[in-house]
């Protein structure tokens, strides 16, 4: 399994970056939100786990590999996860991203010259064992890792400085029904794990995902 870097001391590791780890089901949002955090001088990204959501999780992975070796930031641990739901069937969201989950822009680049690791749950865990305290977990994708991860060692999830999930619809309406956002509507079960176990949680929801929207220059700076 892959290993995060111990480079660096405290939560702020290299130049006093904000240490994270990220757990992404990588269409175009996520591709945008990896180059972003990647590129950030704010954030140092330990690991990389992937879920199945806006695409299964084989093609997420593939994506994730794929943004890093673009950005040249391919010695960033990715580690594959769940490929399904909780207590469901999977649904994907290939009518927004495409098929590849990238809008069809993988059929330009080879195939990633690596591959990830395997076991989503326990990478988050043994990670956060080895810095107690000091990592943030950022997810934008459906919960089901976070939630396998509690329901083994909640424990160890509450040594997390904290975590921010990108998911839920409060005062907007929802986007895959009246009232539903698609990270949660993919496993409600793993949502209300999420929700409920009282870790240091900041949620983002719709309200605020669609009010932010990112300029080309800020996909260009990310791309730099």
């Amino acid at each position: 399994m892959p290993v995060a870097s111990e480079a660096g001391a405290g939560a702020e590791g290299l130049m006093g970056r904000r240490r994270v780890l990220l757990d992404v089901d990588t269409g175009v949002d996520d591709g945008l939100a990896l180059m972003l955090a990647i590129r950030s001088p704010e954030l140092e990204v330990l690991g990389i786990t992937t879920v199945s959501g806006n695409v299964p999780v084989a093609r997420s992975t593939a994506n994730t590999l794929l943004v890093l070796e673009m950005l040249g930031a391919s010695t960033i641990p990715v580690v594959a996860g769940a490929a399904a739901p909780l207590a469901r069937e999977p649904f994907t969201a290939a009518e927004v991203h495409g098929s590849d989950g990238l809008g069809g822009v993988t059929q330009q680049y080879p195939a990633p010259s690596r591959r990830a690791g395997q076991g989503a749950a326990e990478f988050l865990l043994e990670t956060i064992r080895r810095f107690p305290g000091e990592l943030t977990l950022i997810a934008t994708g459906p919960l089901t890792n976070v939630a396998t991860a509690i329901q083994r060692d909640a424990e160890a999830m509450h040594r997390l400085r904290g975590v921010t999930v990108m998911g839920g619809a409060i005062r907007v309406p929802g986007n895959v029904g009246p009232t539903t956002e698609f990270n949660f509507a993919v496993d409600p079960e793993a949502a209300a794990i999420v929700l409920g176990a009282g870790l240091t949680l900041t949620l983002v929801p719709l309200d605020v995902t669609e009010q932010v929207i990112p300029s080309r220059q800020d996909g260009d700076e990310a791309g730099d």
